[in-house]
């Protein structure tokens, strides 16, 4: 089975940072999760769109309170890396066995090779 790349561009890799140097950030990949893009909901900003990587709650738990960063390819080629906007991991609020888990990351779509899924496209309950 061949899986469409635009699904493969929205995989990556949550890395725990171990160090930086000369304004490049080194560390070991962690674990894997995808990326996700929400529309904005301010109708001045509706062209815009917020960024998440999602991966298991569990991932996060281990990650708590660590400096991450994640490896993403440019567009032309290379790679580079981009951040959490905000610290903290954000988890299902009521089900304690729901093992996903959420951070915002600052994205710019015009330099990267990245697909994330759109959150229109989940399979969402009515309501």
């Amino acid at each position: 089975m061949r899986i469409p790349e635009t699904q493969l561009k929205a995989v990556g890799y949550v890395c725990e940072t171990t160090h930086r140097e000369s304004g490049k950030i080194f560390g070991d990949p962690y674990a894997t999760g995808f990326f996700v893009s929400v529309p904005c909901s301010s109708a001045e900003l509706s062209e815009m769109e917020m960024y998440y990587f999602v991966t298991a709650k569990h991932v996060a738990d281990d990650l708590k309170d660590r400096d991450v960063h994640f490896p993403v390819n440019k567009k032309g080629g290379g790679t580079t890396h981009i951040q959490q906007l905000i610290p903290g991991w954000h988890v299902h609020p009521t089900d304690k066995n729901a093992d996903v888990a959420v951070i915002q990351v600052g994205v710019s779509p015009a330099l990267l090779d990245l697909a994330p899924i759109q959150v229109k496209h989940f399979a969402l309950p009515n309501g």
